[in-house]
């Protein structure tokens, strides 16, 4: 974020010129597919949040960013609350970017996050393991030898 700032203030003040742009994260929005007007809410968020050398690239990217930070960690707590377990976010953004990014984050299941095994014996079991009790698909969809990732790894630990 060194174009944008440091710390907590620069990314809630980055949030807040975000929120006020809903064209550019809510699909409702009359303009959400138009190019241009796009483009203006992006220059918009540049001239709100008054820093100089940044590009709508750097907008586009940070944004890029914080939605995919935003989807991983509301994925850990939904599974968590799926396994009856208390969990609290490290990030001190998430509860404003929760606010607006909610009601239109994708909600299907496929896009929650699922748990990765360790290969090492002396490795401690992942925090979320107990996942793989809840049944979730194959975390895994890329192909190896004729199997899926997933299928490849059960033939070979068996």
């Amino acid at each position: 974020m060194s174009k944008f700032g440091y710390g907590n203030l620069a990314m809630l003040k980055f949030l807040e010129a975000y929120k006020e742009q809903p064209l550019l994260y809510d699909p409702t929005v009359d303009n959400y597919r138009n190019r241009m007007a796009r483009e203006k809410a992006y220059a918009a968020m540049i001239e709100k949040f008054n820093f100089p050398n940044i590009l709508i690239e750097d907008v586009k990217r940070k944004i890029k960013i914080i939605r995919t930070v935003y989807t991983k960690e509301l994925g850990i707590r939904r599974c968590f609350e799926e396994m009856g377990k208390p969990y609290e976010t490290k990030l001190k953004w998430f509860s404003m970017a929760d606010t607006f990014l909610r009601k239109v984050s994708n909600s299907h299941p496929k896009n929650w996050i699922t748990p990765r095994r360790r290969r090492t014996s002396r490795a401690k079991a992942h925090p979320l393991s107990d996942l793989q009790e809840l049944n979730y698909p194959a975390p895994f969809s890329r192909i190896r030898n004729g199997r899926t990732i997933h299928q490849h790894q059960q033939h070979y630990n068996h």
